[in-house]
């Protein structure tokens, strides 16, 4: 990549992030579980599960890995590039959890999944970083299972999810038992930072390739 290429990029996603930042969408599940369902396990919301007051959760029910989908709100707008994408997890089970806290973006035709440590019986704080640096590798799809030799996502490819999200998951399945009540997976104070408007990644963009013609031509 040219300096001035880089210099672009640089521009529009700082740009990007101090825009987006005055935008959170945040689930504490107070009242019902805000659109939120479950991929391979049964999905409940309890007024006194979560983290507290409302929460969500998932019980694993097959061999493949379980999800908790986000809504329609968390993928309706571009997702702020260099933010974090934060929740309360907490996982009980009749065994050990063996897999690390995991988590899935759909988007721009890819797929990527990212872990973090192993999930503790207790309310913890998790974050994920939406950036190219993180951790994300690419994967066919989210049933797949994460490790270092897949290949990691760039600047180009993960600005291409971000920019038009089609799913958003994260994993409720930490052990191989397949009965709901005996790999359990709750979550709570979920949010994400996402862009106010979808036009205002695309004036970003223009606007960072006016200023590098200009630079080129000066």
């Amino acid at each position: 990549m040219s300096k001035y290429k880089f210099f672009a990029v640089s521009l529009a996603i700082g740009s990007l992030s101090a825009v987006g930042q005055a935008q959170a969408i945040i689930s504490t599940f107070t009242s019902d579980g805000e659109g939120w369902t479950a991929l391979g396990g049964q999905f409940f919301w309890d007024v006194n599960s979560g983290n507290p007051g409302g929460g969500i959760g998932v019980g694993d029910a097959d061999s493949g890995w379980a999800y908790a989908r986000a809504s329609a709100a968390y993928t309706a707008q571009p997702v702020v590039f260099g933010s974090a994408f934060r929740f309360d997890l907490k996982h009980t089970g009749t065994e050990s959890p063996i897999y690390k806290v995991r988590v899935a973006l759909q988007g721009g035709g890819l797929t990527l999944i990212n872990e973090s440590v192993i999930p503790t019986a207790s309310w913890a704080t998790y974050s994920f970083t939406m950036d190219h640096l993180s951790g994300w590798r690419k994967f066919s799809d989210i049933q797949q299972n994460y490790t270092n030799s897949a290949p990691a996502a760039s600047l180009s490819e993960m600005l291409a999810v971000l920019n038009a999200p089609t799913g958003l998951f994260i994993a409720t399945d930490y052990n191989n038992l397949t009965n709901p009540s005996d790999d359990l997976t709750e979550l709570d104070n979920i949010q994400l930072e996402a862009v106010p408007e979808p036009a205002t990644m695309a004036a970003l963009a223009l606007g960072a390739v006016g200023l590098l013609r200009r630079r080129r031509k000066a």
